[in-house]
């Protein structure tokens, strides 16, 4: 009788630790967990991380204190413990200014990096190759007659063959007459960056595209912002296409104040998660005294509402706007999920937050990590050992003026250094969906026009890397 007792709580307890997602007694918590800057003297920014299959994480932005030109896209590779494997500065002409907007790890080994490349008001964009050593094996420059900046890309749904690229332009701004303030688009190239077709879509205000995510039947999902349809001035957008981009239909969330979508995710359940800000008294409805907090939504397939929840925390007084920045994803567990955020508690700026949520997006865990000065948090992504890596910049650590901040916290986002209490509150939202029109087209083949005179010069950097040690 003992016997079975004892073997009923084991499973008892193995069932509670599965659940709660977090298993001390696991190999994995035995690996380290570190926190670490690298910059120079000036100005550094970090946009986007990857890993690659060998568990090397990237660090993908831009700098003003390397390089050959005006600010030049910059590329870090960290091993082990934050240690440095390579750093490289991309420059495309000395009178522009190059930015790493996302970069992905794909199966073949490379990366794949969106970069924006500014000269004055004119904007462009390259779809980039990289491989493991820093070298770029192909890139394509795509440009129109205005501004364009690509924001996220992936391999193709279903077939994996070839890229899906989101983003906005500037360059066409009549899809029915009316003078548009800048539009989504959706651009397919093949495995060698090749253009394959592309499309717009938009009305006469602004919107965007910030996040493409794969559908089960070769389409996508276009996440953005939208003012042009929706409840308010500015309202989170989604978009969902076939396999060639023809909507299927559109939604815009939001209340009648601003809304900025962050980020998005698709779950292993497929459900959708959207991420960002809300300034909507209808959204923020169960929260007193604040003029803005962090909204998340969770959607079926079909883009309807599952569940929706604000976070705060009471002591942060600061706003949020439009250049906040947040970040959001499944966990290695199923059904939990990892929000990364900013706030402002204690210190003169802000601090990384990061919070476990439930399946229901109330708070499982959270924790905050920062230094005396700003830190802002920008994305998120799973290392090997199932531990979490934020990624941001930094103004409390390091030489410059801002640095690439790596933060790699354990499954129960402990990161003893930096550590600090969090005390975000989730609350219910009271934000509605709305069916939206936007026009869509096929662009022209003169439209975001491929050049292929591009030159990179790749410059090794030799930056300063401070380690924030437990």
């Amino acid at each position: 009788m003992k016997i079975k007792w004892l073997l009923l709580i084991t499973a008892f307890c193995s069932v509670m630790i599965s659940c709660d997602g977090f298993d001390p007694l696991d190999p994995y918590m035995n690996f380290e967990h570190w926190a670490a800057s690298y910059g120079g003297s000036l100005e550094e920014d970090l946009n986007s991380a990857a890993i690659d299959e060998y568990g090397f994480l990237y660090g993908a932005g831009h700098t003003t204190t390397f390089g050959a030109g005006n600010g030049d896209a910059w590329l870090i590779k960290a091993g082990a413990g934050g240690s440095i494997a390579w750093q490289k500065a991309y420059n495309y002409d000395d009178s522009t200014s190059e930015y790493f907007r996302k970069i992905k790890s794909v199966p073949e080994g490379n990366l794949t990096v969106l970069c924006d490349i500014a000269d004055g008001a004119d904007q462009s964009f390259a779809v980039l190759n990289i491989e493991v050593s820093g070298d770029v094996s192909w890139f394509h420059l795509y440009d129109g007659n205005k501004a364009e900046s690509a924001a996220d890309c992936i391999r193709t749904p279903v077939t994996q063959a070839g890229y899906m690229i989101a983003g906005r332009t500037n360059s066409v701004t009549t899809l029915n007459d009316l003078s548009g303030e800048g539009d989504a688009f959706l651009l397919a190239v093949d495995d060698g960056g090749n253009y394959r077709w592309q499309k717009l879509y938009g009305g006469p205000g602004y919107d965007e595209a910030l996040v493409v995510l794969p559908a089960l039947d070769g389409g996508v999902y276009l996440a953005g912002n939208t003012a042009s349809y929706g409840n308010g001035n500015m309202d989170y957008w989604l978009v969902r296409t076939d396999g060639s981009g023809t909507v299927i239909w559109q939604k815009a969330f939001g209340g009648t104040g601003d809304e900025f979508l962050c980020a998005a995710a698709m779950t292993s359940s497929n459900t959708i998660l959207l991420a960002g800000i809300s300034t909507s008294s209808e959204v923020m409805y169960a929260v007193s005294s604040r003029n803005s907090v962090y909204w998340i939504l969770c959607l079926n397939d079909a883009g309807n509402i599952i569940w929706q929840k604000t976070y705060h925390d009471p002591r942060d007084t600061s706003a949020l706007g439009s250049d906040t920045k947040c970040a959001v994803q499944e966990t290695k567990i199923p059904n939990r999920y990892l929000f990364a955020c900013s706030a402002s508690v204690d210190r003169n700026g802000s601090d990384y937050c990061l919070l476990i949520l439930k399946n229901d997006g109330s708070i499982k865990r959270q924790n905050r990590y920062g230094g005396p000065d700003s830190d802002y948090v920008k994305e998120v992504v799973y290392m090997q050992d199932h531990c979490c890596c934020a990624i941001g910049t930094t103004r409390s650590f390091g030489g410059g003026n801002s640095d690439y901040w790596f933060l790699k916290a354990l499954p129960d986002l402990k990161c003893t250094p930096l550590s600090a209490n969090s005390g975000f509150l989730e609350n219910e939202a009271g934000g509605a969906s709305v069916p939206t029109q936007a026009q869509t087209r096929t662009l022209e083949s003169n439209f975001l026009e491929k050049l292929d005179t591009m030159t990179w010069t790749i410059t090794d950097t030799q930056c300063t890397r401070t380690t924030q040690a437990p």
